[in-house]
């Protein structure tokens, strides 16, 4: 953590001189307006796999073509020095090599990844200032299940080998755009009546206003699709209202994938061409490591402590925790010491809350407490280097019964702890850790190459624009003005 720490002063350090120019314009300017197998038997899904919106082979089975034609990347549009006899190096910055000569297939993982080092460029010169503003609410932005929207760029702008500091020079440019930071009481103080929304509305029109004038002409170059947010919550996209419109052919990196129906009416959106699944953020790695215990010394059977208000699924565990409210086996509590109960369980159940996604799932991983999903919406991050069918269980929601607990205590604990141990070698891949080998923020450099060379380097646009019009013709009074940050619980 402490490595951690002194990453954070640094990137405030670098970005300090442009906050204080920077900080009484976006002020006013913010003002200005208040707007498995051992799954049920009928359940055949495989867990390493994912599914969304143009989850489709067309962008990797498409011919790998040159991207010379294309009018934006032509040399004519290219700055002086991308043409001149600096060459190969900058032609490759540009875009101007085609994808046989930037990318290959992985063989291992079926994956492209790049020949020669993916170039990042982080932005950020507002961060310091979006932290401070949500100061008395810290977890929305640094930790809990939301801060992986900070670390990930931390990580990208301190750690990784090949960070550069000119955008004209990277294949992909990193908005640190910290989009749940912000709380409704903060808000309230700082700036009247105006919602985490509206202020995301105006604050991301500043920031890409604000990168257009340091650095004319990059933000054109690819049509947006060398941009990259971070969306952490199961609001996705939409903590930006007009997204669509502002940023469509960014790579997001979501927690969330499932296209379903949010609880404000807006679907979540992700488009499996484009954008990257991730997991949550959950901190306590090293506390996991001193008190998790095997499987022959794990007092419950099964566990979960949570609320039985937020999703069918925890509606049925309300209902099912009635029947084995006294058992020394079974705890299913609303509300509990989560991880007092989690060392000392076998099994966790991972329900979903307003969303597919929760938490609680890299929480169990975490803790190595086999966790159990119901159904099919929590679609899974790094499926390509994850088996989560060696410990994980999918479970139908209509069978959230009796026959649930009856089917995990029948599993002997040699079983058990055989999936135990296969957890406790996968669980460092979804931990936000530069110091662990492996770590979550490698797993994102493999699929951020993966979509530079299928998505980026492609000609195409995505289909946002026309799902977001039919999203508006479903909801036409939904504006994006309501906002609860209980969203993801």
């Amino acid at each position: 953590m402490g490595r951690m720490a002194s990453v954070s002063v640094s990137r405030r350090i670098l970005f300090g001189s442009a906050l204080l120019l920077l900080w009484i314009p976006l002020r006013s300017f913010l003002a200005s307006d208040s707007e498995t197998s051992l799954g049920h038997p009928s359940f055949t899904r495989d867990l390493d796999t994912e599914t969304a919106i143009g989850a489709t082979d067309a962008g990797r089975a498409e011919e790998i073509t040159d991207v010379k034609g294309d009018k934006q990347l032509s040399q004519d549009n290219l700055p002086r020095k991308a043409v001149g006899s600096e060459g190969k190096s900058h032609a490759l910055r540009q875009g101007m090599l085609s994808k046989s000569e930037r990318c290959e297939v992985d063989k291992d993982t079926g994956l492209m990844k790049t020949k020669s080092p993916l170039r990042v460029f982080v932005y950020g010169p507002i961060d310091a200032m979006m932290k401070h503003a949500n100061a008395p609410h810290s977890y929305s932005c640094d930790s809990y299940m939301f801060g992986m929207q900070t670390r990930i760029p931390d990580y990208f702008a301190g750690q990784y080998k090949w960070t550069v500091s000119d955008p004209n020079d990277a294949d992909l440019i990193m908005f640190a755009f910290y989009a749940k930071c912000f709380s409704k009481e903060v808000l309230s103080k700082e700036y009247g009546h105006i919602t985490p929304y509206q202020m995301n509305r105006k604050l991301i029109d500043w920031y890409l206003g604000n990168f257009s004038a340091q650095y004319p002409g990059v933000l054109e170059r690819r049509g947006g699709r060398d941009w990259v947010f971070i969306f952490p919550s199961g609001n996705g996209a939409y903590v930006v209202p007009h997204w669509y419109d502002v940023i469509p052919n960014a790579i997001f990196l979501n927690t969330e994938a499932a296209n379903t129906k949010r609880k404000h009416g807006h679907p979540i959106y992700h488009e499996a061409d484009k954008d990257i699944i991730i997991p949550g953020y959950y901190g306590g790695l090293e506390k996991a490591r001193a008190e998790a215990q095997p499987a022959s010394k794990r007092r419950l059977t099964v566990s979960y402590c949570g609320n039985f208000e937020t999703s069918t699924q925890r509606r049925k565990l309300g209902q099912l925790s009635l029947t084995f409210n006294t058992s020394d086996r079974v705890h299913i509590k609303h509300w509990c010491p989560v991880k007092g109960v989690i060392a000392e369980s076998k099994f966790c159940i991972v329900p979903q809350g307003w969303t597919p996604w929760t938490v609680r799932m890299y929480e169990a991983m975490i803790w190595t407490c086999l966790p159990v999903l119901f159904g099919e919406g929590f679609q899974l991050p790094y499926t390509k280097f994850i088996p989560y069918s060696k410990f994980a269980i999918r479970w139908p929601v209509d069978k959230i019964d009796e026959s649930l607990i009856e089917h995990l205590e029948s599993i002997p604990d040699e079983e058990v702890q055989r999936r135990i141990d296969a957890l406790a070698e996968e669980r460092f891949k979804v931990v936000y850790n530069w110091d662990e080998k492996p770590n979550a923020f490698q797993y994102i450099e493999n699929h951020l190459q993966d979509k530079f060379c299928t998505w980026t380097l492609s000609n195409r646009d995505s289909v946002a624009k026309q799902y977001a019009e039919k999203d508006k013709q479903r909801n036409p009074e939904d504006d994006g003005s309501v906002y609860d940050a209980t969203d993801d619980q």
